[in-house]
């Protein structure tokens, strides 16, 4: 935390420096260019520590989160999962394709949608289901949402019957971290 508060300082020293003394006219300093450097310096450094940083911090968290998932699959409770009582959670829109033309034919189309705001945009389909396997104990129903599935809902289903069975890992101590191993779609 300390390193993205002196990122977050060090860039705002080295631009306010750089845009002051880019503009200065003054007599008082004699070399403005020597506080320029500083200041494109501080700037590039204070970039520079925030990139490293919030990358350590995105691979720190990823290891945590595979190590969390090791230690549920080894010492967490298995349940045998009968993937054809899973519930199916569906959830399907469009997205706008975006294209990434250049030149020419990016320029044509942007005076054609100032133009015509009917202009015809590509969409693509988005699917996304989740499996929710409910387990009743003591007279209490108690669910397990899978993670996100990205593909379309007859996909899922030739593939849960082909592969009709899969482990629900279930930690011990919090029956609120579990994992559910689709690892075959």
């Amino acid at each position: 935390m300390f390193k993205l508060i002196l990122s977050s300082v060090l860039f705002t020293l080295g631009f306010l420096t750089l845009v002051f003394f880019v503009e200065y006219n003054g007599t008082a300093i004699q070399n403005p260019w020597l506080f320029q450097l500083i200041g494109f310096l501080a700037l590039v450094v204070g970039i520079a520590l925030f990139y490293w940083t919030y990358r350590t911090l995105i691979l720190q968290n990823e290891q945590n989160i595979e190590t969390q998932l090791s230690n549920i699959k080894r010492n967490g409770n298995k349940v045998q999962v009968d993937l054809l009582k899973c519930e199916i959670i569906q959830n399907s829109y469009l997205e706008e394709k975006e294209n990434n033309n250049i030149g020419i034919y990016s320029n044509i189309k942007f005076w054609d949608a100032l133009i015509d705001s009917n202009s015809k945009d590509e969409y693509l389909p988005v699917n996304q289901m989740r499996l929710i396997y409910t387990v009743s104990k003591n007279d209490e129903e108690e669910s397990y949402v899978s993670q996100l599935i990205y593909c379309d809902r007859e996909t899922l289903l030739m593939k849960l019957y082909s592969q009709k069975e899969t482990l629900l890992y279930i930690d011990k101590d919090d029956n609120h971290m579990y994992y559910f191993d689709l690892d075959f779609l």
